[in-house]
């Protein structure tokens, strides 16, 4: 559904979409959907259930930490852990660098032996009785002061560590000011230069403008003159960025038109060809027209650009379809004809859609809750957006395209 789609897309912000990043893009909008219409069918309230699909996915980092995990998982990695009758020692905390420099053995006390075995060779699992041994230490196990010493060490290194983290985001995102002339000093370089662009990896930029290389920062320090939230992903290659944004735009054209837009279009007192001028792809309608006798519809569209992606047309090709057969109960076909950019005026993809085979699909796809494609549709905005939710279905969309595309 549209405010799924939106949810998605939020997630996402700052996040250089890769074609990986884009897959998963899409398949997390589809398990999204699949969940909604899960709490649906169980009998909870739209709103309701659009929380709690929600709250199941909160950020990018969370799934792709589940599937680190699940990879893990598959591929056996051995587990290494402590016997019972091991006493209980605290590793001090080592720096990156000194880890990058330990040795390649590792010291393993198995059943109060010691033993020397290579680093990441799997150790057997201790068997029940040892673990509950080793979890409750109060069954007449001491602990020592070297262990308590150790572990206070441990302690105070994370707090420091905790400490100068917060302290360095502090003057990543404030940036350190000079008083005297009111101009950062060490505030991040791409926020001085007063541009008012993006950070393509946060998100957070200087969208209302950073005048910090003339000086005009406020005098308190702040290096950010402007905290606006960038919500288009930044891309390396600028061709990808222009892909990406043509592509979005025409998906927000589908996702933001109202059903009360398009039931003032509806009724025989409207042509179809007016219709079309108000629908997405609108800026590359060219001929129109219609069969009356046989209830046939003809739309093409020239010089579509090829900076869209071909799934986002094919959304497009089934949603106006759908607006143009409920608006127009007298349409039994549209046949619709697609010239690209760039291409000859003879190389082009003709599609024919068919009332009949359309209305069965919708009928089969929602358990009849969208028996006819009519100007009921139009009636409320959730009804609408019932029908837009297929639309977005890849799966609906493609298999629709596909049996209509004309070899």
């Amino acid at each position: 559904m549209n405010e799924l789609r939106m949810y998605v897309e939020h997630l996402f912000e700052g996040k250089v979409l890769t074609a990986e990043m884009i897959e998963l893009k899409e398949e997390m909008y589809g398990n999204l959907v699949a969940r909604y219409e899960d709490y649906l069918a169980s009998g909870m309230d739209a709103a309701e259930a659009l929380e709690k699909t929600k709250a199941s996915i909160t950020s990018v980092e969370d799934v792709l930490a589940g599937e680190d995990a699940d990879e893990v998982a598959e591929a056996g990695a051995p587990v290494v852990q402590p016997t019972a009758d091991a006493e209980p020692v605290a590793e001090e905390p080592v720096s990156s660098a000194s880890q990058a420099e330990a040795p390649a053995a590792e010291t393993t006390v198995l059943s109060g032996a010691t033993a020397e075995r290579t680093a990441g060779a799997p150790v057997p699992p201790r068997t029940e009785p040892e673990l509950a041994d080793v979890a409750t230490p109060a069954m007449g196990r001491k602990i020592t002061s070297k262990v308590l010493i150790a572990s206070l060490i441990a302690l105070v290194f994370v707090v420091f560590a905790a400490f100068f983290g917060v302290l360095a985001v502090g003057c990543v995102s404030f940036g350190v000011t000079d008083d005297t002339q009111g101009q950062v000093t060490t505030a991040n370089t791409a926020q001085d230069t007063g541009n008012g662009t993006a950070d393509s990896t946060t998100g957070n930029g200087n969208t209302a403008g950073n005048n910090g290389a003339t000086g005009n920062n406020n005098a308190e320090g702040n290096g950010n003159a402007g905290q606006g939230q960038s919500t288009t992903p930044r891309f390396e290659d600028p061709e990808d960025q222009a892909e990406y944004e043509a592509t979005s735009a025409l998906d927000s054209a589908i996702a933001n038109q109202t059903a009360a837009s398009l039931a003032e279009m509806a009724g025989a007192g409207n042509a179809p060809a007016s219709m079309v001028q108000s629908l997405p792809l609108s800026e590359y309608a060219g001929s129109t027209g219609g069969d009356t006798q046989q209830a046939r519809f003809n739309v093409r569209y020239n010089n579509v650009s090829d900076l869209i992606d071909s799934d986002a047309i094919d959304r497009a090709l089934l949603y106006n379809v759908t607006a143009l057969m409920s608006a127009h109960g007298d349409i039994q076909q549209v046949t619709i004809t697609v010239h690209e950019q760039y291409d000859s005026d003879y190389d082009t993809d003709t599609y024919t859609f068919d009332r009949a085979t359309l209305e069965h699909a919708y009928s089969n796809a929602s358990n009849g809750a969208i028996a006819a494609l009519d100007s009921s549709l139009f009636a409320s905005e959730e009804a609408w957006q019932t029908v837009r939710d297929y639309v977005f279905r890849e799966n609906f969309c493609e298999r629709q395209v596909d049996f209509a595309e004309v070899e």
